[in-house]
């Protein structure tokens, strides 16, 4: 036996000996037939591999060919594989299926490098025997198991979401919401989001524009959501980034878009200063789009105001109690559009109706007009003098009365009388207060009740023969122009 085939044996952690059992079966033996030998097991069976040992083929006759099988089962994954077959005297090796890896006189061995669960390796040995008797053939089998210990290691893989509107009006409270996940197969350590905001959004501390979020360890498939409200500051189109990172140098980035808007209308109502009672006010409330988004369904609502009479409107306005109202369907960007409203006092007094404008957004907008409704007025004026005609370089005197024709209010004005070039002024009933200046005859602030009335006398000297007389103004802001009365005197 060689060295080598001798070195195998210390190694064999499992050696176990197989014997088959072999006949040379004589028709008719010439001596008597020995017992059959006591042998190891034909089979042998661990955890690991299983190894049974059968004759396939034998003549039990001297010099004539047997053949028998070695079959190796692997029960788990094994490696380096021996088997070692001694052959007895007597026993003749003829061949083998496979072939032996070494050969050593009557020593035969093979080897595989590894066998895996499930499956088999067979030895078939021909051999002849060369003399009577029983041989006992030993096989010995020698494996090393594999133990599988399974160590994962996996790489974690931040994805970052943001979403949020995509438009906003200035000044809105908005929120954008972060999804964080770990989409890859180990834990991400220590993650952090950090939300970058834009000029145009404001976060809860304004002395920062970021926004950082501590999520700690975020497992393989967890996800975190995280909100971030924010306020439309500065009109504009502005990107909001944020991106999460983790003590393993992993990243995620994401980005949302948003246009902050104004949707803003601004609302103007104009209508007269004064009117009279009785008679029809108009109005004219002019709605702009001073924005730069596209307004829909505009509610439009003006005021009647108490101790007004709704006449009519344009664009059929639905009148209900005290309002009447529309609706604007649409104004585009720097478009206008007007409603008309008419209404009637019913008495003096000064009125103020609100309009207002009211967005789909919430916004809304105001505008007022004030009236003041006065009674029509109506003033007569008589003046007559005592005597013409009249001798030059004596008097005439002139009685006026005044008379204010309104029922409704008082009014209040100046009188003023000039006299004809050829006369001149003597006297004014002393309790008008009157002013003088060469022919001109002033009175101020002459005040008369409703269906009130005043009387006084301007006494003049004729100076010059010819057309004399006097003429008289009396002007109201209620009148469109100044009521003017004239008493000719002829002046011989």
């Amino acid at each position: 036996m060689t060295t080598k085939l001798r070195s195998i044996f210390p190694i064999l952690a499992v050696l176990f000996a197989l014997v088959a059992p072999m006949r040379a079966d004589v028709a008719q033996p010439s001596y008597p037939r020995p017992p059959e030998p006591e042998t190891a097991p034909s089979r042998f069976g661990s955890d690991l591999y299983t190894v049974d040992k059968i004759l396939v083929e034998s003549t039990s006759v001297v010099g004539e060919m047997a053949r028998y099988r070695i079959r190796v089962e692997a029960l788990g994954d094994i490696e380096q594989i021996r088997v070692l077959e001694n052959l007895p005297a007597g026993l003749e090796y003829v061949s083998a299926e496979p072939a032996p890896a070494e050969t050593k006189g009557g020593s035969y061995m093979w080897t595989w490098p590894n066998m895996t669960r499930g499956t088999s390796q067979d030895i078939v040995i021909t051999v002849r025997p060369t003399q009577g008797g029983w041989f006992v053939t030993n096989t010995k089998v020698a494996v090393v198991p594999t133990l599988g210990l399974p160590i994962f290691a996996g790489t974690p893989k931040l994805e970052l979401t943001k979403t949020g509107p995509t438009q906003a009006e200035l000044g809105d409270d908005i929120n954008f919401r972060l999804t964080v996940s770990n989409v890859g197969n180990a834990p991400a350590r220590d993650v952090i989001v950090s939300d970058t905001l834009p000029a145009g959004l404001y976060g809860p501390d304004r002395s920062s524009n970021v926004v950082t979020h501590r999520v700690g360890t975020l497992a393989a498939g967890e996800t975190r959501i995280i909100d971030v409200p924010v306020k439309a500051g500065i009109k504009g189109e502005w990107d909001n980034r944020a991106n999460a990172y983790s003590t393993h140098h992993v990243q995620a980035n994401a980005v949302a878009h948003v246009s902050i808007v104004e949707s803003k209308v601004s609302i103007t109502k104009t209508g007269p200063d004064r009117a009279f009672v009785f008679s029809t006010g108009g109005y004219a409330i002019k709605l702009t789009n001073e924005g730069d988004t596209v307004l829909e369904n505009i509610q439009l609502t003006d005021e009647i105001p108490e101790g007004a009479r709704y006449i009519g409107s344009s664009y059929g306005g639905a009148v209900s109690g005290n309002h009447v109202s529309w609706t604007i369907d649409r104004l585009a960007p720097g478009e206008s559009t007007i409603r008309e409203v008419q209404i009637s006092a019913q008495r003096p007094a000064t009125l103020t109706a609100v309009a207002s404008a009211k967005l789909a957004t919430g916004r809304t907008a105001h505008a007022s007009a004030t009236t003041e409704w006065e009674g029509a007025p109506g003033v007569l004026t008589e003046i007559v003098d005592d005597v013409d005609p009249v001798k030059t370089g004596t008097r005439v005197t002139y009685s006026i009365k005044i008379t204010n024709q309104s029922p409704m209010r008082e009014l209040t004005s100046d009188a003023v009388f000039t006299l004809a070039p050829n006369m001149s002024v003597v006297e004014v009933t002393k309790n008008m207060r009157a002013e003088v200046s060469g022919r001109t005859i002033t009175i101020k602030n002459i005040s008369l009740k409703a269906r009130g009335s005043v009387s006084f006398k301007i006494v003049a000297k004729a100076d010059e023969p010819g057309i004399g007389g006097i003429r008289f103004e009396f002007g109201s802001g209620l009148l469109p122009r100044p009521v003017v009365k004239e008493e000719s005197t002829y002046v011989y």
